[in-house]
């Protein structure tokens, strides 16, 4: 395993052991991480759900004491986004959270078309996986979009439109998945 997988199996291990030292240890990466930015004069973006699909809107911890709701609660002037596959029904509280942005990932499944719809009418972004020219693909799939942003040119959906269609190219092991993840054009 290489380093990043270590310490991602470790902080999965820790989350599941041990929650508020879980929690203990990433509120101090944030708060380190926010006095570097401010220092820079950046504003501070974190990706939570690197391998995961954690309900993070549901999950309450302590910061230096102080108990908050969420960890979006707790870090209000930080910016979090995450990629989802759960339905929008066990979502509401996330799209809500004003400094938190779910964009949807798109399965290839007949149920993840209509989630992808209901996603998109509440503004939130979609992301497809393609290989080839996907437009035409996409454009059957989700005739109504109105914006479609190139993924690949970086990570921080925050920053699209709302509602946008986010088309990610086929990487690594997805360029040979057949299971409809990823649209072939």
């Amino acid at each position: 395993m290489s380093s990043v997988q270590k310490a991602q199996v470790k902080r999965s291990a820790l989350y599941h052991r041990d929650r508020s030292g879980y929690f203990a240890v990433l509120a101090d990466e944030i708060l380190r991480a926010k006095r570097k930015a401010d220092r820079e004069g950046l504003q501070l973006s974190v990706r939570l759900n690197g391998t995961s699909d954690v309900k993070w809107e549901d999950l309450r911890v302590n910061v230096s004491g102080v108990q908050f709701y969420n960890i979006f609660e707790a870090f209000p002037d930080v910016i979090f986004y995450d990629y989802t596959k759960i339905p929008l029904r066990y979502r509401q509280r996330a799209i809500g959270t004003q400094n938190y942005h779910l964009t949807y990932s798109y399965t290839g499944e007949a149920v993840s078309v209509e989630r992808a719809f209901e996603y998109l009418s509440n503004g939130v972004g979609v992301s497809v996986v393609y290989l080839g020219n996907p437009e035409w693909k996409v454009s059957r799939l989700f005739p109504n979009a109105k914006h479609r942003v190139n993924g690949d040119v970086h990570d921080m959906r925050f920053l699209d439109p709302k509602g946008s269609i986010v088309l990610l190219k086929a990487k690594g092991d997805a360029k040979r998945d057949h299971s409809g993840f990823v649209v072939r054009g």
